[in-house]
């Protein structure tokens, strides 16, 4: 009796660790694979747009991610890709037309970044930022009385906005 038990055990716990080892061999090649998207951020955030081509948030991070290491030209074209598509996400849609407005005022292109920061503005109308630094360009074109409302509308939603860089 004590024979079977033993030859049934070695019976059901040979398979099962067959098993148990191909299962663990497969996670361990999916883990390998992974890691080579994972090898850097700009990797990762081209595995995530051909994966979701159709998400503004994918390309809102792309955009971000070039923006950090002062790629404005990449981070534009991510940015505006991330507003052509639907609105899904508003905080996407109004971070990225914001994040254009800042790349615009750092290229001098006035107009497109108040352009964009209206529109962040009417995305989130509390967007304290958006308000002081439209602000802040609509005074160096000269229209004061826009611009002092602006800061005001700023300073109202937040009382530290002169400390956002």
């Amino acid at each position: 009796m004590h024979d079977q038990r033993e030859q049934y055990r070695q019976f059901l716990f040979r398979p099962t660790s067959a098993l148990a080892a191909l299962f663990i061999l497969v996670l361990s090649g999916s883990t390998i694979s992974r890691n080579a998207i994972w090898q850097d951020e700009e990797h990762f955030h081209a595995d995530a747009i051909r994966k979701s081509p159709g998400k503004a948030r994918v390309y809102y991070n792309a955009g971000v991610y070039y923006h950090d290491i002062d790629d404005l030209d990449r981070a534009e074209e991510y940015y505006l890709k991330s507003t052509q598509l639907n609105m899904e996400y508003r905080d996407v849609h109004g971070g990225a037309l914001y994040n254009l407005g800042v790349i615009y005022a750092k290229q001098g292109k006035i107009d497109r970044s108040i352009e964009a920061f209206s529109g962040a503005i009417d995305i989130d109308p509390g967007d304290a930022a958006a308000y002081y630094k439209r602000g802040i360009l609509l005074h160096i074109i000269g229209q004061a009385d826009l611009a002092r409302e602006d800061i005001e509308r700023a300073r109202q939603l937040d009382p530290d906005v002169d400390r956002i860089p």
